[in-house]
């Protein structure tokens, strides 16, 4: 079975966000070719929270800030010795991680995995009864597969997003095919 986390981008976004308001820069600021260091700072520390806080993929990283996987490798590696040596950086990574945190400690969770299942199907997912794609969904400490096939994929997937994103649960989707 091979494996696609579908919020991971997402997820990079959301921590950019965070360090735009933090850092008065614009997500165009962070994404653009500019090597100063108000851009570059906030570039390292997204990379930096999405990669050891979350364990998201370089390629993910790479493609929401506008860097070559390259990037992702050098912030990564330099992390430890930026943050006991810059206090600069270590006040801005600590500024950005404690408002990251704080939006992801106010989202609403699930009691358990009935709970999680008829909210789905209250808002219109369905299981299939030959299925060959599994939609994998984590809401806090609950897990659930949605079992369903190639032709209600995208409508599935698409009814569980919205109904997890409208009512402001912190979710990840991972898609694995049969």
């Amino acid at each position: 079975m091979k494996g696609v986390n579908i919020t991971d981008k997402l997820e990079v976004n959301t921590i950019m966000q965070v360090a735009c308001q933090v850092c008065n820069i614009t997500t165009e600021d962070i994404k653009s070719h500019s090597r100063k260091q108000e851009f570059q700072l906030p570039r390292n520390i997204i990379s930096n929270i999405a990669r050891i806080e979350k364990g998201i993929h370089y390629n993910a990283i790479s493609e929401v800030i506008n860097r070559d996987r390259c990037s992702i490798y050098h912030y990564e590696k330099t992390h430890t010795q930026n943050y006991k040596g810059w206090k600069t950086y270590r006040n801005y990574f600590n500024r950005i991680y404690n408002a990251y945190t704080d939006i992801k400690y106010n989202k609403r969770k699930f009691l358990d995995e009935q709970d999680l299942r008829s909210f789905l199907f209250n808002n219109g997912v369905e299981q299939a009864l030959n299925p060959n794609v599994f939609i994998d969904i984590k809401c806090g400490d609950v897990k659930l597969t949605i079992k369903t096939n190639y032709r209600n994929f995208s409508d599935q997937l698409e009814l569980i997003r919205l109904a997890l994103t409208n009512d402001n649960y912190e979710y990840s989707l991972n898609v694995n095919l049969k």
